[in-house]
């Protein structure tokens, strides 16, 4: 479960919060979350970044949780980030560090 939002006052309840319906692939077993970012786009919108076990990293919108992309075939990402001019950092458990430049879309 991903949370996003600043929970009310005196209160450890999420503002907003995503899980996968079950019985789908992003509950598999297989799927869970490593690690996590969150940075803002070029418009200002929030966004969040996972490295999943399924060997990907997957960029979604908040709120809302909407898809914005998938860096497949990434093996064993421990640790990702977002750095200025819009790169996407990821390094592996083997020490290995990949780096994107996050164009935005046209």
């Amino acid at each position: 479960m991903l949370w996003f939002g600043k929970p009310s006052q005196g209160s450890t309840a999420p503002a907003n919060h995503h899980q996968p319906a079950k019985n789908t692939p992003q509950r598999a077993e297989t799927s869970g979350v490593l690690a996590m970012c969150g940075t803002t786009d070029g418009q200002g919108r929030p966004v969040l970044i996972t490295a999943h076990q399924e060997n990907c990293l997957k960029l979604w919108e908040l709120p809302s949780f909407t898809d914005r992309g998938t860096i497949n075939e990434q093996k064993e990402v421990r640790a990702v980030g977002f750095a200025p001019g819009g790169m996407i950092i990821a390094g592996s458990k083997f020490g290995d560090v990949r780096i994107w430049r996050w164009k935005p879309s046209v």
